[in-house]
C-alpha cells in the first residue's frame, strides 16, 4: 500500500464515525443507502493512492463533498426510474460549510 493511499483511508476511517452521522442526517436515516454511499466514497478514496495528497486542498471537504455528490445523484437516478417517494433533500442538511 503506499503511502498516499495509507494517508486517505486513514483518514477515512479516522472521521468514518461523523461521516456516517451526516450520511444518515442527509438520508433521513437511510442506513443502507447512507452505508452504500460511505461505501461509495470509501472507493473513491482508494482510487485516489497515485495522487498526491497536496492535490486535494482539504481532504474533509473532499469527503463531505463526495457524500453529497453521491446522495445527489441517487436521488436523480431514483427520479429517472420513476421513484418518487417520500424523500426530500433538505438543503440545510446538505449544506457544506467547511
Amino acid at each position: 500500500m503506499h503511502d498516499t493511499s495509507a494517508f486517505y483511508n486513514r483518514y477515512f476511517q479516522d472521521n468514518y464515525p461523523a461521516l456516517k452521522r451526516w450520511a444518515l442526517q442527509i438520508t433521513s436515516n437511510d442506513r443502507a443507502l447512507a452505508e452504500d454511499l460511505l461505501h461509495d466514497v470509501y472507493l473513491r478514496v482508494s482510487q485516489r493512492a497515485d495522487q498526491p495528497v497536496g492535490s486535494i486542498d482539504s481532504v474533509s471537504a473532499y469527503l463531505y463533498k463526495a457524500l453529497r455528490n453521491g446522495f445527489i445523484s441517487h436521488l436523480r437516478w431514483r427520479t429517472r426510474r420513476g421513484g418518487h417517494q417520500s424523500l426530500t433533500i433538505d438543503d440545510e442538511a446538505i449544506a457544506i460549510s467547511l
